[in-house]
């Protein structure tokens, strides 16, 4: 899932980088790059958790749904 279609589904990167209290998203990359886990987001309802860096389809436990992205994804990085 690229960064546009989170976005056109409802929540992306800015909100995670901004939830996650970084200014910009490179500064979250810069902390996060070499974690097995990272910052993800649900796209549907902003819930913000940590999944594996090449995560598309984590599971929200607010929504229930298969809609949680990595920030490594969000950015093109994975």
């Amino acid at each position: 899932m690229s960064n546009r279609e989170a976005q056109r589904q409802g929540y992306g990167l800015a909100d995670l980088v901004a939830a996650e209290g970084f200014k910009t998203a490179h500064d979250l990359a810069e902390v996060y790059i070499m974690d097995s886990l990272v910052p993800a987001i649900c796209t549907v309802c902003g819930y913000t958790t940590h999944y594996e860096p090449d995560s598309t389809r984590g599971w929200c436990e607010v929504c229930d749904k298969g809609s949680c992205v990595s920030a490594l994804v969000l950015m093109g990085i994975i």
